[in-house]
């Protein structure tokens, strides 16, 4: 539930089905790994909300805890960089494009070795 609620967010911005099924898998226990993955979407739907200081918030807290949990493990690098991504977005709606950049050069790699060209070109143009 909380893939396709990210899923939903990411490419339809659909933020109340989004926030239905993330609603629903907290009804789930969740593993320690899920945790993060469930504060990454409510994060974006946060952002898709137009709340991008409170989405930079709480992705900056799942970032750290994203880390300590994945650290240099190479699907969890996926995870984080998807984490840059929208802090990026976050950042650079909120005005600080110093910020959004840092983010944004974290994780271009990634974006452009994996054809997130949805969100290259949402960050490309956040930063202007």
């Amino acid at each position: 539930m909380i893939d396709v609620a990210t899923s939903i967010v990411r490419l339809n911005r659909d933020v109340r089905r989004a926030s239905n099924l993330l609603d629903r898998a907290k009804r789930y226990s969740l593993s320690d790994l899920a945790g993060p993955f469930l504060q990454t979407a409510e994060a974006i739907v946060t952002l898709e909300s137009g709340d991008a200081e409170g989405a930079s918030r709480e992705l900056e807290a799942t970032l750290r805890q994203c880390i300590r949990l994945v650290g240099g493990n190479p699907v969890g690098r996926v995870a984080i960089d998807r984490i840059h991504v929208y802090l990026a977005i976050a950042y650079a709606h909120s005005g600080n494009s110093k910020l959004a950049r840092t983010h944004f050069r974290q994780a271009e790699p990634r974006m452009r070795a994996l054809g997130w060209d949805d969100l290259l070109q949402r960050c490309e143009h956040a930063l202007g």
